[in-house]
């Protein structure tokens, strides 16, 4: 299978824009919220394993945006 150099231009930063991450500074998706009703201590990163660190993901349903869905067969 070849890729042609218009496919290549054009694929390439959409390839490379799904390796950016969300936040600047990750360490930021857990820091303390002082205006939180009920705020909780920072978290070190470093201390949170990789794979059950926060994440954006596709997730096909029904429910409208913002609704919790816990999907426990999933498990992640």
């Amino acid at each position: 299978m070849s890729i042609s150099r218009r496919g290549l231009i054009f694929g390439l930063p959409l390839f490379l824009a799904g390796c950016a991450s969300t936040t600047i500074d990750p360490q930021m998706d857990y820091a303390a919220l002082p205006q939180e009703k009920f705020p909780m201590k920072p978290v070190p990163i470093d201390r949170i394993k990789p794979e059950l660190r926060r994440t954006e993901v596709a997730y096909e349903t029904t429910h409208k945006p913002g609704t919790v869905v816990v999907d426990t067969p999933a498990r992640r």
